[in-house]
């Protein structure tokens, strides 16, 4: 489920660069409220964040969601009490995510003048939902 996310956040900062260069090109700083990137940065950021902590460290220092699985180890089980720790604020911060990029994907949906923005805000949605599903299912256990 981590690669899944890993991938989803790769194919999401793709996006969001291409997308990102044309609305750009357009962009006039006085008559819009929001800078392009700022858009990207809201709906994706958990998940990308999410993402990249768990990849530090699950994949990059090999920890592991069950202490057992670390013990012999010291960095290994500093690595399970940090995931500990982080795991409560992961789990709220992807659920809100999740909630917040649903309602603006109906929002989006409903409105005509916010059509555009309809695949980011799904994306992004799908996105949260993955980041939600892969911090759950690294429960840290004992």
């Amino acid at each position: 489920m981590l690669m899944l996310l890993i991938v989803g956040c790769i194919a999401f900062l793709f996006f969001a660069i291409a997308t990102t260069k044309g609305e750009l090109k357009t962009y006039d700083p006085d008559g819009m409220a929001f800078h392009p990137v700022s858009k990207f940065i809201v709906a994706g950021g958990v998940p990308v964040l999410v993402a990249g902590v768990m990849t530090y460290l699950f994949i990059i220092e090999g920890g592991a969601s069950t202490a057992q699985l670390n013990a012999g180890s010291a960095s290994r089980v500093n690595v399970w009490r940090v995931w500990l720790s982080l795991f409560p604020l992961f789990l709220f911060l992807t659920a809100g995510s999740g909630i917040g990029t649903f309602i603006w994907a109906v929002v989006c949906a409903a409105r005509k003048s916010s059509r555009p923005n309809l695949g980011l805000a799904a994306g992004s949605c799908c996105l949260s939902v993955i980041a939600f599903f892969t911090v759950a299912e690294n429960f840290p256990s004992a």
